[in-house]
């Protein structure tokens, strides 16, 4: 069975990384090309206990991490551009854990790290020649699990988090400023809908979206790409 969960996830990642460089390719030949780098914060509620003995993290503890990402941009209608790329995403959660051992009850620190490939698709437009709105689906595929605690024993560890999903959906909105003609600075906050924590694995259905804010920076090589109208409505003023 663990082979052919491995097929299927590298012919997945085949296809991804095909998919990316025929978006970059074209995206190249017609200087519709960014590179964006994003600081993420996230709140979560993963919660609950695997029938196995798996960790638990507590809700409201909080998660930071971090996005790297790189996207190309194409005309979709005369005042609307489609944003669509790769990002690489990695996410630290860190909670707490309680447990009896020897007879004695115990409260560790935990750390959950988690990796992520997404794919967004967003639709962008002007707001104005200067504010940028985007929004759109957001699918990503979980590449890197890793949980450091205790699992019952004397001396915490890093092991293999084999409860997470390998596939996650969600939405995200991005309002961005247009602070020259290649940079912008952005505020942008996604909501998963599927849950972190995998049922099948888990054993029972344990709520755990994911609401992150990202906060960041993006480099436009061919500039920000403003509709027609609004170049000209800037260019008039």
């Amino acid at each position: 069975m663990e082979n052919v969960l491995e097929k299927v996830m590298n012919r997945s990642i085949s296809k991804i990384a095909l998919a990316f460089c025929l978006l970059t390719g074209i995206a190249v030949a017609n200087d519709d090309f960014n590179v964006s780098v994003s600081a993420v914060g996230g709140v979560f509620n993963l919660i609950g206990l695997s029938e196995s003995g798996g960790p638990r993290i507590l809700p409201g503890e909080g998660g930071m991490g971090g996005t790297f990402s790189v996207d190309g941009m194409f005309p979709f209608f005369a005042d609307m551009n489609l944003r669509a790329g790769l990002a690489a995403e990695y996410r630290d959660y860190r909670g707490t854990e309680s447990f009896t051992l020897d007879g004695k009850e115990r409260t560790d620190d935990v750390i959950a790290s988690l990796l992520y490939l997404e794919l967004p698709v967003l639709v962008r437009t002007h707001a104005s020649p200067t504010v940028v709105v985007e929004g759109g689906p957001v699918l990503g595929m979980n590449v890197l699990a890793k949980y450091y605690g205790t699992h019952y024993s004397e001396k915490p560890k890093w092991s293999d988090l084999k409860e997470v999903s390998d596939f996650e959906l969600g939405f995200t909105a991005n309002l961005a400023l247009q602070m020259t003609d290649n940079l912008e600075m952005s505020l942008r906050v996604s909501y998963m809908i599927t849950d972190v924590m995998d049922e099948d694995e888990v054993g029972y259905d344990i709520p755990s979206q994911t609401f992150k804010f990202q906060g960041g920076f993006t480099y436009w090589f061919g500039g920000g790409l403003a509709p027609k109208n609004l170049d000209e409505k800037k260019t008039s003023l």
